[in-house]
């Protein structure tokens, strides 16, 4: 075999070689990348329900009468108590749109959304937390005010999920 013979061989090994460096290379990054991926999920999954608790845990007696007052529409506009009411209302709906967005990256599976939506779809029905949601939809998502829309449309006005009445009744 000649020196030009063996060079071409040579090259033709090498090229053989550094083809399946770059299959192994490119299997390697797509196990990482899948399990970057289920890592991101179980992150967001983790911070959205230490959201949902820290929100269960700010929930207190007077802030739960003033809720259920406001989700019958029992609170007169701009008293001090609507606007307690539509700030917890507003927190809750950008944990909703937050969720929403997260499932529409991929973080957040089919199954929990479903069952997130099925919350979601108590919280829109009451008659206070809709005439918040008419005042403030423009300040979220296309995606998610099309979302919340349905809901309400969907809704029974929130009667099977609230009982409007005050904690002491």
């Amino acid at each position: 075999m000649d020196h030009q013979a063996f060079a071409q061989l040579l090259g033709n090994y090498g090229e053989f070689i550094g083809s399946i460096a770059v299959v192994v290379t490119l299997a390697y990054l797509a196990v990482q990348i899948r399990q970057n991926s289920k890592m991101m999920q179980a992150q967001t999954r983790s911070v959205i329900a230490q959201n949902t608790v820290a929100l269960f845990q700010s929930i207190d007696v007077e802030g739960s009468e003033i809720f259920l007052r406001g989700a019958s529409d029992g609170l007169e506009v701009g008293s001090a108590e609507w606007f307690v009411f539509q700030g917890r209302v507003q927190a809750a709906l950008r944990t909703y749109e937050n969720e929403l967005f997260q499932y529409e990256q991929g973080l957040f599976g089919e199954e929990l959304i479903s069952t997130r939506q099925t919350i979601w779809a108590s919280m829109v029905g009451p008659p206070g937390v809709q005439a918040v949601w008419q005042n403030v939809k423009l300040g979220y998502s296309p995606a998610f005010q099309q979302v919340v829309d349905q809901l309400i449309k969907d809704s029974d006005g929130g009667k099977v999920y609230w009982q409007t009445r005050s904690v002491d009744e």
